[in-house]
């Protein structure tokens, strides 16, 4: 089944009711001084260089891409631009299965993974290229109930990664900061346990972990700590994160 969405962009997704339920409980303190630890077995081999990965977040954190379909809310595209520079492999939509329909839009997915161009035509004359990229590919989580994965998803239920989640507090950053690597993912969710917003992880100094991020722009920089972002209230609406292994 696939979900045609006209406005580029990211959707908001809630986890799935098993989820949902351990969020509920962290929000009620039960583990707020433990993280949630999630993972899944994966078939698919790997191999990830954080060093490329983070090469390609520093290159293109404020200046886009041209290869890739840009969005209003972009930062899980770009995300999942900075893992393919690691080393995640692309799985392109079979040509067969991209109708003149889906030039332009989101591709509602749980096995492929991309952001393309592809060429198509319409009654076999008006002939269009244009790009499509998929929802594990570009939105941060999945929506309850739905047939398709966004990018959290895709990484643990398909390529087996694991997911740490905490409540967001001084203490518990500092927590994820001996788990975080350079490359690796992190989600933060609101009070109604959507996951909203994606961040790359540049570099952990000294214990602290700086991020790059698109919309808004974020450099790795003294700014972009998550322990100044915490004290800045950058996360004054949102309770929950979500560490992502790369």
């Amino acid at each position: 089944m696939k979900i045609f969405i006209k406005n580029k962009g990211e959707i908001r997704m809630i986890r799935n009711k098993q989820c949902r339920k351990k969020v509920r409980m962290l929000l009620a303190g039960m583990a707020a001084c433990a993280a949630i630890a999630i993972s899944a077995v994966s078939t698919t081999a790997y191999a990830y260089d954080r060093e490329e990965a983070t090469k390609y977040a520093s290159k293109y954190w404020k200046n886009y891409n041209s290869e890739y379909d840009a969005f209003g809310n972009d930062c899980t595209n770009f995300a999942s631009q900075v893992l393919s520079a690691g080393g995640y492999s692309v799985k392109e939509i079979p040509k067969k299965e991209v109708s003149y329909a889906d030039l332009g839009n989101v591709y509602s997915t749980k096995k492929y993974w991309c952001n393309k161009t592809y060429t198509k035509k319409f009654a076999g004359v008006v002939k269009k290229t244009d790009f499509v990229t998929t929802t594990t590919w570009s939105n941060v989580d999945q929506l309850a109930g739905s047939s398709f994965y966004g990018l959290q998803d895709y990484m643990v239920t398909v390529q087996g990664r694991t997911r740490y989640l905490w409540s967001i507090s001084k203490e518990n950053i500092k927590k994820l900061a001996k788990k975080a690597e350079k490359g690796d993912i992190i989600q933060i969710a609101e009070a109604n346990s959507r996951f909203t917003h994606t961040y790359v992880v540049g570099k952990v100094k000294n214990g602290k972990v700086y991020v790059y991020a698109h919309t808004g722009n974020r450099g790795a920089t003294a700014e972009d700590e998550l322990e100044e972002m915490e004290r800045n209230k950058v996360f004054s609406k949102y309770t929950i994160i979500a560490l992502i292994k790369g």
